[in-house]
């Protein structure tokens, strides 16, 4: 089977920039919210400069609580609290909410332990 792009382009060009348009954006959001939760856990931790043990076991439970589920699973429960955030939970809009947040536990990881 052949990709006949005069029939199909438009439609896989846009799939391709939308595409763009929800991974620059998680990233870009998504990683500097990370940024400043990895800082935050680095700086919390027992020997850090500003150590405060209860900062960094509730920052550590949440991100060790959230990191390890499934995205499928996560964006269906995210469903709710993406509706009233965003106004929608259909869609590409919708779509940034959850992976931005993931995206943030992931690289808050990272950071803590770079």
């Amino acid at each position: 089977m052949k990709f006949d792009f005069s029939t199909n382009g438009d439609v896989f060009l846009e799939a391709i920039f939308t595409t763009l348009y929800i991974v620059a954006l998680a990233l870009g959001i998504g990683g500097l919210i990370g940024l400043v939760l990895g800082l935050t856990l680095y700086l919390t931790r027992r020997g850090g400069l500003t150590q405060n043990p209860l900062v960094f076991n509730v920052l550590n439970v949440i991100i060790n609580f959230f990191r390890p589920i499934p995205f499928i699973i996560f964006i269906a429960a995210m469903g709710p609290l993406t509706l009233a955030v965003v106004g929608t939970s259909i869609g590409t809009n919708a779509f940034l909410f959850p992976a931005s947040i993931m995206v943030s536990f992931a690289t808050a990881r990272l950071v803590e332990q770079s």
